[in-house]
């Protein structure tokens, strides 16, 4: 384990953080990163209805809860669905 402000913040063992790769990134890649004791993430955009968003955020959300890492929903300002995204969002 590398103690840095940003292992410490996100509580995490290795200050790397997976690039959120649009298309790319899903929930399988941040599961095997949080297993892994890295930051994963995953552009919101890549599930295209708020119905897959939701349940991939209660499948992480069930993993946060084991594992009492750091999560954080991030979007650009002008990401057209986002309120849509964001109503229902556990």
């Amino acid at each position: 384990m590398t103690k840095t402000k940003l292992t410490g913040a996100l509580n995490i063992s290795l200050p790397f953080i997976m690039a959120p790769m649009f298309l790319v990134s899903d929930e399988n890649m941040v599961k095997a990163a949080v297993k892994n004791q890295i930051a994963g993430t995953f552009p919101t955009l890549n599930y295209r209805k708020p119905e897959q968003l939701n349940s991939v955020l209660k499948n992480l959300n069930r993993i946060h809860q084991k594992t009492k890492k750091s999560r954080n929903i991030r979007s650009k300002y002008n990401n057209p669905k986002i309120k849509s995204l964001l109503q229902n969002t556990p």
